[in-house]
């Protein structure tokens, strides 16, 4: 497999994940705002992420076995898998102990998605992802001024506006490029 197709998988399934969990923080919005009588965590939140996480898994495994990625996990992919067990813990405290507010965590997922984005940028020198860190960022700033339930659309619309948009412009570049090639 080659490295556009690599990059290509790669921003496909940052689309299909910020969409997953775009529409899951958008259907906790609704839910809170309205009052539905559903248990989000069950059939929005946990349906959709096993669902996802099984899709992933099979389609890194599928990678694998074709020879891509047997080089082990790189320093990129270490920080993002540390910043979703962070993320997670931070959930977990949330919801279980009760020791961080809603009102913190959003924001604070914000701003670990961001350090993210700017540690990828910095280390791969691709300025847009400094910029996305630098949006997150802002996002962060806003969250920490919205109330519930409002934060969960403000966090939906930020997955939207920096993850899901810049990598599907990725994404028709690298097709758009891959097609001049082709015809030269």
């Amino acid at each position: 497999m080659t490295t556009t197709t690599h990059n290509q998988n790669n921003a496909l399934r940052t689309i299909l994940w910020g969409l997953l969990l775009t529409k899951c923080f958008a259907l906790e919005y609704f839910a809170t705002k309205y009052s539905a009588p559903i248990n989000t965590t069950l059939y929005v939140w946990a349906l959709s992420i096993l669902m996802a996480s099984v899709a992933t898994a099979v389609h890194l495994k599928l990678r694998f076995e074709e020879g891509v990625g047997r080089s082990g996990i790189s320093t990129i992919q270490a920080v993002w898998v540390g910043a979703g067990l962070l993320i997670f813990l931070l959930l977990i405290a949330q919801n279980q102990l009760e020791a961080i507010s809603q009102q913190i965590y959003l924001p604070t997922a914000a701003l670990i998605i961001g350090a993210c984005c700017t540690t990828q940028g910095f280390m791969l020198r691709q300025l847009h992802h400094v910029a996305l860190g630098f949006g997150w960022s802002i996002g962060a700033a806003v969250l920490f001024r919205t109330e519930s339930p409002s934060n969960y659309l403000v966090f939906s619309i930020c997955i939207f506006a920096l993850q899901v948009i810049p990598s599907f412009v990725v994404l028709l570049s690298m097709r758009h490029r891959k097609k001049l090639v082709a015809q030269a």
